[in-house]
C-alpha cells in the first residue's frame, strides 16, 4: 500500500471520535483558560489563535474566558506543556506543526514526547508550495533536476529551506538556497527585485492573501506542492510524496509532510481527565463549523479544514513511531549545505 494512502487510512480510523462528555462539576464555570501562542503577534499563527479565543468559549459549559498570551519559542511552549504547566484543562497552546519532530532533530532542546500530549484539534490543512518569477526557465518538475534554480530561504527548520533541501535529496531536483533572510516578505522583494529566483516553501494560502496579483497576472509559476493530498484549488499541481521514486523516499517524504496533515495545531499537557479532554476536543470541532466563527475567519482570509483531536493523536503517533534508519536519512538531506546572503 502507498506510504501516502496508509496515511489517509491512519487518519480515516482515527476520525471515529467519543460522544461529547459533560462535566458533571461544571468544573469551568467562573474560570478563565489561558491560551498560549508559541509565536510572535501578527503572524497567521497568533492570528488563528485569537480568533479561536473568541468563539471557542460559547462552546465551553460555563462559558470561561479564553486569555491568549504569546511567547515566542515554540519548542519552550511545548516544553512547559509537557512538564510545568497545569494538567487540569485550564491551558492549551497553539504552535508550529513541525513540533513532533523537532525532538529528532534538536534533543538538546526538544525535551518532550509530543505523542503524550493531549491533542485538541487542528484548524487547517497546511498545504504548501514553491515559486518562481514568470522569467525563470522552468516549468515543469523535469526542468527542475535539469536546471539550478536558486531560492531564497530564511533558516533551517522553516519551510523555505527543508522542503527543498528534501526534495534536492530525494527527487534529484537542483535547487541552490540562499539563506538569511528574515521572512517570506523580504524574500519576495529579493524575487522582485531579481536577487532570488523563487521560494521554496509557503503556505498557498499565503501565498493567495499577501499576493492575489502575483497570481492574477501569473507573475509567478508554481511548480510543485507539499502535502499528503493536493489542495483542492491545485488539483493539477504535482504533490511531491507522489514524486518519490521508492518507498525508502516515500518514507522519508512522509516524515516530514505529514505534519502539514495538522496545519494550526493545538494540544494541552498530557494527562487531562479524560472528560475534560472530551469536552475540549468537542468544543473545538464545534468551534470549526461555528456559522459566526466561519464568517469571521472567511473575513480575515484563514483557511478552515479541521482535523479532530483524535486524528492529530493518531497522526503524531505515527510519526513519533518513525524507524530510526529513516530518521537518519532526513537529518543527512537537511545537513547539506546551503549559501548565506
Amino acid at each position: 500500500m502507498p506510504r501516502a494512502i496508509a496515511m489517509t487510512a491512519i487518519l480515516i480510523l482515527a476520525g471515529a471520535a467519543p460522544a461529547f462528555a459533560a462535566e458533571g462539576d461544571n468544573f469551568y464555570q467562573g474560570k478563565q483558560i489561558r491560551l498560549i501562542i508559541g509565536s510572535g503577534t501578527g503572524g497567521g499563527y497568533d492570528l488563528y489563535a485569537r480568533t479561536l479565543a473568541q468563539y471557542m468559549p460559547r462552546h465551553i459549559p460555563g462559558n470561561p474566558a479564553i486569555v491568549p498570551q504569546n511567547v515566542p519559542n515554540a519548542v519552550q511552549v511545548v516544553n512547559d506543556l509537557a512538564f510545568t504547566l497545569p494538567h487540569d484543562g485550564t491551558v492549551f497552546a497553539g504552535f508550529a506543526s513541525g513540533m513532533p519532530t523537532a525532538p529528532f532533530f534538536h534533543p538538546d532542546q526538544a525535551k518532550f514526547d509530543a505523542s503524550k500530549l493531549t491533542w485538541i484539534g487542528s484548524a487547517n490543512i497546511d498545504v504548501q508550495t514553491d515559486y518562481v518569477w514568470s522569467t525563470v526557465p522552468v516549468t515543469s518538475v523535469e526542468d527542475l533536476r535539469k536546471q539550478e534554480v536558486i531560492l531564497g530561504a530564511v533558516i533551517p527548520g522553516d519551510a523555505t529551506v527543508d522542503f527543498p533541501l528534501l526534495c534536492n535529496a530525494f527527487l534529484g531536483f537542483k535547487y541552490r538556497l540562499v539563506t538569511g533572510y528574515h521572512t517570506t516578505a523580504e524574500i519576495d522583494l529579493a524575487l522582485e527585485r531579481g536577487e532570488v529566483q523563487g521560494n521554496g516553501g509557503v503556505a498557498w494560502g499565503s501565498l493567495k492573501t499577501r499576493h492575489p496579483d502575483w497570481i492574477r497576472d501569473k507573475k509567478v509559476r508554481l511548480l510543485v506542492q507539499y502535502g499528503m493530498k493536493p489542495h483542492p484549488e491545485l488539483p493539477d499541481l504535482p504533490l511531491v510524496i507522489e514524486l518519490a521514486k521508492s518507498d525508502a523516499d516515500r518514507q522519508a517524504l512522509t516524515f516530514m509532510l505529514a505534519r502539514q496533515q495538522m496545519g494550526r495545531p493545538y494540544a494541552a499537557p498530557p494527562g487531562l481527565p479524560p472528560e475534560r479532554t472530551a469536552l475540549l476536543r468537542r468544543a473545538f470541532d464545534a468551534t470549526m463549523q461555528d456559522p459566526d466563527f466561519l464568517a469571521d475567519a472567511a473575513k480575515k482570509k484563514l483557511e478552515i479544514a479541521p482535523t479532530t483531536g483524535e486524528e492529530v493523536e493518531a497522526l503524531v503517533k505515527h510519526i513519533v513511531a518513525t524507524p530510526p534508519a529513516v530518521v537518519a536519512r532526513v537529518k543527512e538531506a537537511l545537513s547539506a549545505p546551503t549559501s548565506a546572503r
